[in-house]
């Protein structure tokens, strides 16, 4: 199972749906007022998945297959290998694959609510701060490394991701 994010701009009111053909399953979708969005979802990696833009009474305006290449009006899908950039308190995603800053002070990054297994988040120091200005990961109801508490990243140039595994055992530390 893969994550993806889709993301695209749009010049009206407009609820982008996203769906799998031939089983028509339904994905998830966003409200856009106008300008970017971005909806992030997991799918098999043999599914195909569609998108369709409606306006508020309904009526479809776009609709197409979400291929890994922009087309006119139709949004594009990127596999998760975008790091985003952290400089102060975040609530994670599944995926997430993060740069921490903590140069400017110290802050939380709340894990994703309600994980699966095989969820995961990805942290690095990358301004070589979180020794001095600590980032704390917040567990989010979750153990983390079997315990009930939060996970601080006190040493710099921390590099590791978390993947979950169950209520008993909770986020997991890995290592590349």
């Amino acid at each position: 199972m893969a994550v993806y994010r889709i993301a695209g701009e749009t010049l009206g009111s407009t609820k982008i749906r996203i769906f799998t053909e031939p089983d028509n399953e339904y994905i998830g979708y966003k409200d856009v007022s106008s300008g970017s969005y971005e909806i992030k979802f997991r799918l098999n990696s043999e599914q195909e998945v569609f998108a369709a833009g409606e306006v508020a009474s309904g009526e479809s305006r776009a609709y197409g297959k979400v291929t890994p290449t922009t087309s006119s009006g139709i949004p594009t899908i990127v596999q998760p290998e975008d790091w985003d950039e952290k400089t102060g308190a975040f609530d994670a995603s599944n995926s997430d694959r993060l740069l921490l800053d903590s140069s400017g002070g110290p802050f939380t990054v709340n894990l994703p609510a309600s994980p699966v297994m095989g969820d995961a988040v990805s942290f690095v120091d990358a301004a070589a701060s979180c020794g001095t200005n600590n980032v704390t990961v917040g567990r989010n109801g979750e153990k983390i490394m079997g315990l009930e508490e939060n996970l601080t990243i006190d040493e710099d140039d921390a590099a590791f991701d978390l993947v979950y595994y169950n209520s008993t055992y909770g986020w997991r530390i890995r290592y590349e």
